[in-house]
């Protein structure tokens, strides 16, 4: 029998091998590969640095106040994806390895899980595999916001990092929301509530001004996204106020808040 540290070795250097052979082929096929989905709708609506008409939802508008001062080629749109993919999956292999306190040694533990998610990440690839489309914005953005908000929840105290993780976790949750927002809507739940039940796992109590400091914070980020997208030229009323006819009157149909409610029902009257 191979000795256990032999064997993990061997393991590690496989799935590494297979990361960087995923994305040396990704690499490759940004450049020569045919997208069978409608990257060229996404593609016309950057190089206008605008949203066409037909859209339901901001990423367009997103992307503009990102990078529509580079000009980026078809080509670079595509490796920015491939970039947004493997920063996303750090963040998320942090949060993994903070929340579950996984040792520093042996430090091939870590590594088999940035592994993992960052070929986990790759899956997005198996329909459509160049599109830079407001689904991928989505994955990254999330996969971001959860990174962040376990490192968060496994620290004990509150501190200046801290604060600005949270601010940063708040200013995605902003994008979330312009880029996508019925993807996002339910982490205005989903977080608040993972707060208190994280404090109440932790400490067998709930610290209400550590839980306040934290909701302060993504507050703050947020609002920061709401006047960055407005150009600091509406104040904080006027900004909200934007924000809301953007993802309430920008939405269409099928991507609406009352369509959202309307798909939770349902699927409840289905799982009953």
């Amino acid at each position: 029998m191979l000795n256990t540290g032999y064997t993990l070795t061997i393991y590690h250097v496989i799935l590494g091998i297979a990361a960087l052979a995923i994305t040396g082929f990704l690499f490759f096929i940004n450049r020569f590969g045919l997208d069978l989905s409608d990257e060229s709708f996404y593609a016309i609506g950057y190089a206008f640095k605008t949203e066409p008409v037909v859209a339901s939802t901001q990423f367009h508008l997103l992307y503009k106040k990102t990078f529509g001062f580079l000009n980026l080629t078809l080509v670079q749109i595509r490796d920015f994806r491939l970039i947004a993919h493997v920063i996303s999956s750090l963040l998320l292999t942090k949060g993994i390895v903070d929340f579950l306190k996984i040792p520093k040694e042996p430090f091939h533990q870590r590594i088999s899980v940035g592994l993992f998610i960052i070929i986990g990440a790759y899956v997005s690839y198996d329909f459509g595999p160049l599109t830079f489309s407001y689904n991928t914005i989505s994955a990254v953005v999330l996969s971001s916001i959860a990174g962040i908000w376990l490192t968060l929840a496994s620290k004990s105290h509150w501190n200046i990092n801290s604060g600005i993780m949270a601010i940063a976790l708040g200013f995605l949750l902003g994008i979330a929301f312009y880029n996508k927002f019925t993807n996002a809507v339910i982490l205005v739940l989903v977080l608040p509530a993972g707060d208190i039940v994280n404090q109440y796992i932790s400490v067998q109590k709930i610290n209400w001004q550590l839980i306040l400091k934290q909701w302060l914070s993504y507050l703050i980020g947020f609002i920061s996204c709401v006047l960055w997208f407005t150009n600091y030229q509406l104040g904080i009323i006027g900004s909200l106020k934007n924000f809301y006819t953007n993802i309430s009157g920008g939405s269409g149909d099928s991507h609406s808040f009352e369509k959202l409610i309307d798909n939770y029902i349902d699927n409840l009257e289905f799982l009953n």
